[in-house]
């Protein structure tokens, strides 16, 4: 019987000569780039790519892959090393949280670590901020990937934390506070520089555009934060589980514990839905207006305020210099 010991990040697949080579078959990849690479033409290389490293009588797998190992080997035993999440309520922000984001959090309780699936409006920050609520430990970040939302978010965590919130990224360098908002890159030049002692400390982390965390700049800082007690991933793009992207992703952050789907978040009324007007145009930058059968040149800026005139009012659709 195959056993695989469970920790946040890696954990050990021991098994039969058989279960590892049947494993590293259901865990290796053609790179689709392969063919285009001299390394693989002159055959210094196989041309796959794989999702486990061998280890001496043993294979260390990403640990958001044992889901999938359970529907391919028949009574795949779990040894789990997890630790145990102390929960607490979040009363003071639990009037304000959806129904739906609610019970992604209690998926995090319930699982230490996954994939949240939303998509853009159904409220992600609110759920990170919902995760550190109801987690009690010592150090949580926040990890976000462009400027707009460092300052977003961070703005957003000190109407709820205050004094608490600390920045990671560009000229910040708070580490000591307890609620962090961080920048990828910063955590992996620090990384890179040897700084990363503090990586350790982290216990909660949340990352936000998730789908970005193949990238070997999460990779690379996801495995540097051993002392993870709760590792989750938000994000509204997921690849198909049976691709290679999407079995990577998976492994680093888990599985998919809660989806909630744009139809579902338009039919209960938390979004809008979208109206969507059709202008027709032509190649190389002219509009054809409707109403008068004329062609135009419009310039990239005349163009861009040709649309913002329209305004979904059907009676200016025809052209109107600008």
């Amino acid at each position: 019987m195959a056993v695989v010991k469970k920790t946040i990040n890696w954990s050990i697949f021991q098994g039969s000569f058989e279960e590892q080579e049947k494993l590293k078959e259901l865990l290796t990849f053609k790179d689709p780039r392969s063919d285009y690479l001299r390394k693989f033409r002159y055959r210094g290389w196989d041309g796959t790519v794989k999702l486990y490293r061998k280890r001496k009588n043993c294979i260390a797998i990403r640990t958001g892959l044992i889901d999938y190992l359970k529907t391919k080997f028949n009574n795949l035993q779990i040894i789990d090393f997890l630790f145990p999440l102390e929960i607490c309520d979040m009363l003071d922000i639990k009037d304000k949280l959806r129904d739906y984001q609610v019970q992604a959090i209690k998926a995090v309780h319930e699982n230490s670590l996954g994939i949240i699936s939303l998509p853009t409006g159904g409220g992600k920050t609110w759920i990170g901020a919902g995760i550190f609520k109801s987690i009690r430990v010592n150090k949580y970040v926040f990890v976000v990937h462009r400027e707009e939302l460092f300052t977003q978010v961070y703005d957003f965590f000190v109407t709820l934390y205050g004094d608490e919130v600390g920045r990671v990224g560009g000229k910040y360098d708070e580490r000591e506070k307890k609620y962090i908002v961080a920048m990828i890159q910063t955590l992996y030049s620090q990384l890179k520089r040897g700084d990363h002692e503090w990586f350790f400390q982290i216990e909660c982390m949340v990352i936000d555009e998730a789908h970005r965390a193949s990238a070997n700049s999460y990779k690379r800082v996801i495995d540097n934060c051993d002392g993870l007690l709760a590792k989750v991933g938000l994000t509204g793009t997921i690849p198909a589980e049976d691709t290679y992207a999407g079995l990577e992703l998976r492994g680093i952050l888990g599985s998919v514990i809660f989806d909630m789907s744009l139809k579902n978040l338009i039919e209960r009324a938390y979004i809008v839905r979208p109206f969507v007007y059709m202008y027709r145009g032509c190649s190389r930058k002219y509009l054809y207006s409707l109403k008068t059968g004329k062609i135009f040149y419009l310039l990239t800026k005349q163009r861009i305020g040709y649309i913002y005139s329209m305004q979904g009012d059907e009676n200016n659709s025809h052209m109107r210099r600008r």
